[in-house]
């Protein structure tokens, strides 16, 4: 199962959250930096992971999301992804 990790953070407030959906992440996200409690936010791909033996659950980062900033033109997002292994 994909979940999306969002964070947002700044001088004035910092959040976290998990949810199943990107676009809900986003908005969220979103809302941080529009009223400037946070000055950067990160959404971000990850697997629910559960353990068999120990009941304990985790997420596994996938590496692929997105980054945002507040700018004179507005909020802007950045796609990153997981660095690629070089061939030999």
């Amino acid at each position: 199962m994909i979940v999306w990790l969002w964070d947002a953070c700044g001088p004035a407030r910092t959040g976290r959250g998990i949810t199943d959906d990107r676009a809900r992440a986003v908005r969220i996200a979103e809302t941080y930096l529009r009223t400037g409690q946070a000055t950067v936010a990160t959404v971000e791909g990850a697997r629910l992971l559960s353990g068999i033996r120990t009941l304990t659950t985790g997420y596994q980062r996938t590496g692929e999301g997105w980054r945002a900033r507040c700018g004179g033109s507005g909020i802007c997002w950045e796609q990153f992804a997981p660095a690629r292994a070089e061939a030999s």
